[in-house]
């Protein structure tokens, strides 16, 4: 038998507010210390370890582009060193899109790395320079 909600001892988890559409990505990064969500629905979220949602972050450009039907970010991998956090997320597109949250929550995204000849299929930070 389950105990009732009245005298219960188990805590209430954490839930992340979620996305419209599903996931496509969860990372971890450390500075500051933050929980990133990619999607489908063209955003990424960044979060606080309770749950709260420090920001929102959309790239017009990745939302609009579309293949087959699908759109979004299609995934997303992240980097911390010291005081420096990197975000690299991708789309249905032949771009990569780099965030720099740790420089500033306001303007965080960096820029687009071009050059690639079909659509970008993953992408990985290495530790190797």
């Amino acid at each position: 038998m389950f105990p009732s909600p009245k005298n219960s001892t188990i805590k209430t988890k954490l839930l992340f507010k979620p996305h419209e559409q599903p996931l496509t990505g969860i990372k971890e990064i450390s500075s500051p210390l933050t929980i990133c969500t990619s999607s489908l629905d063209g955003t990424i979220k960044l979060w606080q370890a309770n749950g709260r949602l420090l920001i929102e972050l959309e790239a017009k450009r990745e939302i609009s582009s579309e293949v087959d039907g699908k759109k979004g970010v299609k995934g997303l991998d992240t980097y911390s060193k010291g005081n420096l956090s990197y975000i690299c997320s991708w789309m249905f597109t032949t771009e990569l899109f780099l965030w720099l949250p740790s420089l500033s929550l306001s303007k965080p995204f960096a820029g687009e790395l071009r050059g690639h000849m079909g659509l970008v299929i993953s992408a990985l930070f290495t530790l190797k320079g």
